[in-house]
């Protein structure tokens, strides 16, 4: 059973002197034990443009809207003025998008629309995450390119028009480098990390240098030597990870293989600095150069399970998944692996399953996004 309030929202009439703002005219609170619950309480209300059920947030719950309720989100989202509702309504959002309900590109237009007024900071920077995910996972694989332009036009005009010297501003700023990935985007973070560039208010302490400098070192823009200079800046322990990092996420062959090999064949590393390099060799922007690295995955954990540590093979494990191989092939060599080591240790099982399930998620949400159009 659950314990879950109902709400009725409706847009503020402009005409009769509201703001348009959407706001709640009525709420009633139920117990859900079976599968369908009549709200008495709110029978004959007058008809609402959303409805959100478990407002408060008083139950775990995962929400469905109507057709009129996503509408209403679709054409309102930012006007609603209760900033509960609001982070349950992109939430919401988020679960339509991966259980392939809505295409992905649709909640990375609410995101581009809506999320620049969102007034709190941790909701703001999960969008963030979110829409990166959807960019990276659910978006057709031809509409990638075109997603992360979109993605950094957005987040660059944010990172302007927002508070100077405010949290959001550091948000959007970390996530324009996060998506960054045109010329133009790629020298305006150089221009920001050499001085020659500014953004009014935006200091670019030493932490935002490094989220400056990954992408550039990922697309090729910085090479050794200038990731070395920042490390003599920066000759810290957080520094180092850094460093080891942006090193690992070159675009080259030779450097995906040293960082494989750092990894996976060696026991040199601290578990710090494996999980630096994983997260360094696993860009979205370097798939085709990760792909030989699918069977060689499933190769190697067992034995990496076997040899090291229960954090490292954790990291491992699900660190080089090959999710970034988006395909049927990728499933099926995931599935003939669970096939052939049903008596592999639990844990071992369950990060694969886990990286499998994640895998058929991205797959199914990349086919909403191509059916789409």
């Amino acid at each position: 059973p659950h314990r879950v309030a109902v709400g009725l929202y409706r847009r503020e009439s402009l005409r009769e002197g509201g703001d348009g703002a959407l706001v709640r005219y009525a709420r009633a609170e139920v117990d859900v034990d079976g599968p369908r619950t009549v709200v008495a309480d709110l029978a004959g209300s007058e008809a609402p443009d959303l409805v959100l059920v478990n407002d408060d947030d008083l139950t775990y719950c995962k929400i469905r809207f109507d057709e009129g309720s996503l509408a209403a989100l679709r054409d309102g989202l930012g006007e609603m003025t209760d900033p509960l509702a609001r982070a349950l309504c992109w939430s919401a959002l988020w679960n339509l998008t991966r259980d392939a309900l809505m295409p992905a590109r649709d909640f990375i237009g609410l995101v581009l629309r809506f999320a620049g007024r969102e007034s709190d900071i941790g909701v703001l920077q999960t969008l963030h995450g979110w829409a990166d995910a959807a960019l990276v996972h659910y978006v057709a694989p031809a509409r990638r390119t075109e997603g992360a332009r979109l993605l950094a036009e957005g987040a660059l005009k944010e990172l302007r028009l927002t508070e100077p010297g405010s949290q959001h501003q550091l948000a959007w700023a970390r996530f324009f480098a996060h998506v960054a990935s045109s010329e133009a985007d790629l020298q305006l973070l150089q221009g920001l990390l050499e001085g020659a560039a500014k953004i009014d208010g935006l200091e670019v302490d030493q932490e935002l240098r490094w989220a400056f400098l990954e992408p550039l070192a990922a697309h090729g823009v910085a090479d050794e030597s200038v990731i070395a200079a920042e490390l003599a800046r920066d000759d810290t322990a957080s520094g180092k990870r850094h460093q080891v990092r942006c090193l690992a996420a070159r675009p080259s062959a030779a450097v995906k293989a040293q960082a494989w090999a750092a990894v996976v064949e060696s026991d040199a590393l601290s578990n710090a600095l494996v999980e630096a390099t994983i997260s360094g060799f696993a860009q979205p922007s370097g798939r085709e150069l990760l792909a030989p690295y699918t069977a060689r995955y499933f190769a190697a954990i067992d034995r990496v399970w076997a040899e090291r540590s229960i954090q490292i093979g954790m990291d491992v494990v699900r660190g080089l998944f090959p999710g970034l191989q988006d395909s049927p092939q990728t499933l099926e060599a995931t599935d003939a692996w669970l096939a052939a080591h049903e008596d592999a240790a639990p844990a071992l099982r369950r990060l694969v399953l886990e990286s499998r399930d994640d895998l058929a998620r991205a797959l199914r949400g990349q086919a909403c996004d191509i059916a789409a159009g």
